[in-house]
């Protein structure tokens, strides 16, 4: 036969182990809490950047056609540049011909 005494410290060894029990629910409880907080905000600022690259994507849409028609006239304009070019040397060339020309005729040479 157990004693009352026995009894008691069995009854408080069984409520010390439901305390723990207890205490681990809790604190489960709380680090499930903390986790879906830091999952929402991780959905939320998900959701943020989704939206800016949505605008950052429509912007770039919108601005292609001007990207490309300037890039068109840049190369339009490196094209006259080269035109221009082209026709100075060979009005330079000509000048120079022609004055070799004068200075043969006139006995310069």
């Amino acid at each position: 036969m157990t004693t009352e005494s026995e009894t008691q410290r069995s009854l408080g060894r069984l409520e010390g182990k439901l305390d723990m029990i207890l205490a681990d629910q809790e604190q489960a409880r709380f680090a499930r809490q903390h986790q879906m907080e830091k999952s929402e905000a991780i959905e939320r600022r998900l959701d943020a950047t989704d939206q800016k690259l949505s605008s950052v994507t429509d912007r770039f849409n919108e601005a292609a056609p001007i990207i490309s028609d300037i890039k068109r006239w840049k190369e339009r304009f490196i094209g006259a540049q080269m035109l221009i070019a082209g026709v100075f040397v060979a009005i330079g060339g000509g000048i120079a011909l022609l004055w070799k020309w004068l200075a043969v005729k006139v006995g310069m040479q």
